[in-house]
């Protein structure tokens, strides 16, 4: 059967999930056979059912299945279903390049970071140096967040730097 999960409490183990077919079942971590990391309101899962309870609980194949939601007025960039991980490798690999804030989606910031890093190679590269520190800041912050931070502060609040 699917579901969604409507709520997952990390410490005790216990979860709650809301099945196609209207009904709620109870599941326990035991039961998850998938990251429980993903285990987030909203999150798409693929389950077994013994009475009232989910068992062999999946994540579905969607990294997070967070809710949809409507692009600001603003013409602000949805970044759904980016993974905070790949953001970091990028920040640290091409950071100096803006393209980790290109891959989020916020094209405005890559192009800030890149422009600048071009310009700062004719001033002995310090522009450079200063858009690499952002980078590896932004890197350490990214995977330093939980996957529900993450959207939280770069894809709900569509905050592009920091």
């Amino acid at each position: 059967m699917r579901g969604t999960v409507l709520t997952y409490d990390s410490v005790s183990g216990d979860g709650l999930i809301s099945g196609n077919n209207e009904q709620r079942y109870h599941f326990g971590s035991a039961d998850v056979h998938s990251d429980t990391s993903f285990l987030i309101p909203g999150a798409g899962v693929d389950f077994e059912v013994k009475g009232e309870v989910a068992t062999s609980v999946f994540v579905l194949p969607v990294l997070v299945n967070f809710p949809q939601r409507e692009p600001s007025s603003q013409g602000a960039p949805i970044t759904q279903g980016r993974n905070r991980v790949v953001a970091s490798v990028l920040a640290l690999l091409f950071g100096v390049l803006g393209i980790h804030k290109f891959y989020l989606g916020y094209k405005k910031a890559g192009f800030i970071m890149l422009l600048v890093s071009i310009v700062g190679v004719t001033f002995l590269g310090l522009p450079g140096v200063v858009i690499y520190a952002v980078a590896f800041f932004e890197a350490i912050i990214y995977i330093c967040k939980t996957d529900e931070e993450f959207y939280d502060t770069y894809v709900a609040q569509e905050r592009d730097w920091f």
